[in-house]
């Protein structure tokens, strides 16, 4: 455990130092779950998650579909009572697990959306300039059971836009489509920022029409096509990839085996043809929402590959150009991928 909080105190020491050198560069540090003990991780993203909400000083303001890590809510806690400002967005149907109600209880102020569709972003903004997001709900299963991904990413312009998008939940109540609403929101960042090593874009569902956007990033695919999904029965995104594969581009895809049977799942259609998808061996979930194209972007984020997440839900998604990222996203994927069946 030493060693895990000095790598992470020493990643945290590098971008502060990079902030101060300067701000319009970059930094990003993946971590991903190891529930079947394939790839060996040394740091998982709750002991990241913690260590990282543990130095924090200005504020902490999260995002979550589900918080259930009574860990992380007791580090939430002690951030709080060192003056810390910490804010929680969650879903109505989570609003009572014992982790919230601990916030509650300790005076942190908590927002849940009590509507049909989920509130089922997951990113935590921390102290103006880091930025936490992935697959990875804040909950034991998500940590220990599930295969999962979360990144940490150094960048006050990231913060920027996410925080706009809190905001609107957090101060305004305003979920799902905003332009459902007479509210007009003035000033609001644009969508895409860009560094010497990285190009991100930045997607909210539905407003931003996610799927449109992935779809405009398959279309672009030269060469090779690798995802892991949770859910995927988008039709628009898997005839996007069965085009792709038609001209030669080479996709892959590892689909989390509960429901990929079912007649909505993108499974049967794309083994027919010729895709080589896989279903995951992983007895809890394969809860993944990423797909890596070109060895050059990754898609990653709250948004699974549905009507549900494209029309109804609070979503997040982030595209991230670089290839050492892709690099290690194609890690993780060639590990699930060889034990898939």
């Amino acid at each position: 455990m030493d060693k895990i909080i000095r790598k992470i105190i020493t990643f945290m020491s590098l971008l502060l130092l990079t902030a101060a050198v300067n701000e319009a560069e970059i930094s990003i540090q993946p971590f991903f779950t190891d529930p079947q003990n394939l790839s060996g991780a040394e740091v998982l993203p709750a002991d990241a998650l913690r260590k990282v909400i543990n130095l924090s000083e200005k504020n902490i303001y999260l995002a979550l579909y589900d918080l259930d890590d009574e860990q992380i809510a007791d580090s939430l806690v002690a951030a709080k009572e060192r003056g810390v400002e910490v804010r929680l967005v969650t879903d109505s149907d989570n609003l009572f697990n014992e982790s919230v109600k601990l916030l509650v209880r300790n005076g942190i102020e908590i927002v849940s959306d009590n509507r049909s569709g989920l509130m089922h972003d997951k990113f935590i903004l921390i102290d103006g300039v880091y930025l936490w997001t992935g697959s990875y709900n804040v909950t034991l299963n998500g940590n220990n059971k599930n295969n999962n991904n979360a990144l940490l990413i150094k960048s006050q312009k990231l913060y920027e836009i996410y925080f706009d998008e809190f905001n609107e939940m957090f101060e305004y109540h305003i979920f799902g489509n905003k332009k459902d609403t007479s509210f007009t929101f003035k000033g609001k960042n644009k969508h895409y920022v860009e560094s010497s090593e990285y190009k991100i874009n930045v997607f909210f569902s539905p407003e931003d029409d996610i799927e449109k956007n992935i779809i405009k990033k398959i279309e672009k695919a030269g060469e090779s096509i690798n995802f892991m999904a949770f859910s995927f029965t988008s039709d628009g995104i898997g005839a996007e990839m069965i085009k792709a594969a038609g001209r030669g581009v080479e996709v892959r895809g590892i689909f989390e085996a509960y429901g990929s049977e079912t007649e909505y799942s993108e499974y049967g259609k794309m083994l027919q043809y010729g895709l080589k998808v896989k279903k995951d061996s992983n007895p809890a979930y394969l809860h993944h929402k990423v797909i890596i194209i070109d060895g050059e972007w990754v898609l990653t984020g709250s948004y699974n590959f549905s009507q549900n997440a494209q029309k109804k839900n609070d979503e997040n998604a982030i595209f991230i150009k670089n290839a050492e990222l892709a690099g290690k996203y194609t890690k993780e994927f060639d590990v699930l991928y060889s034990s898939a069946r």
